[in-house]
């Protein structure tokens, strides 16, 4: 009898498979943190235009920071589910059917592009906007 593909929704029961691909960043300030509240807030209402808006009297850059640190630790965790089903093996490159192919560059250590397997450009990725998030001065976290 073949054996049925697993699934995201068979994830919760294998090890691992709710953690994320990499470790979830905070905030760092209080005023990111409450727009970091507001952003979930908004999000549960249901109105996409709303959630999206920058906030009254709000600084466009917070608002823009909160923001890409939240759709970071998104990507993440929905990479770290399913990370076990894209392996070396079974994703051997980073495409988007079989017309386009993603090559890797980050114009520091690979200055050309690169071919690479879609788990290693995924980690490279998600490194690459670590580093533009940890970077004082892209994303600054004093108040």
């Amino acid at each position: 009898m073949a054996q049925a593909t697993p699934s995201i929704a068979d994830t919760k029961s294998n090890k691992g498979s709710n953690k994320p691909f990499k470790e979830e960043k905070k905030h760092g300030s209080e005023k990111r943190i409450a727009l970091h509240k507001y952003s979930e807030e908004t999000l549960g209402a249901g109105n996409m235009l709303q959630a999206v808006q920058l906030p009254k009297n709000e600084d466009p850059l917070e608002w823009l920071a909160v923001n890409v640190v939240d759709f970071f630790n998104a990507a993440s965790l929905l990479y770290g589910i399913i990370t076990e089903f894209c392996t070396e093996e079974s994703c051997p490159l980073m495409s988007a059917g079989p017309k386009y192919e993603y090559l890797w560059m980050d114009g520091v250590k690979f200055k050309k592009p690169v071919k690479v397997s879609a788990p290693k450009y995924i980690d490279y990725l998600m490194s690459w906007v670590e580093t533009q998030i940890n970077d004082q001065r892209i994303f600054p976290t004093e108040e």
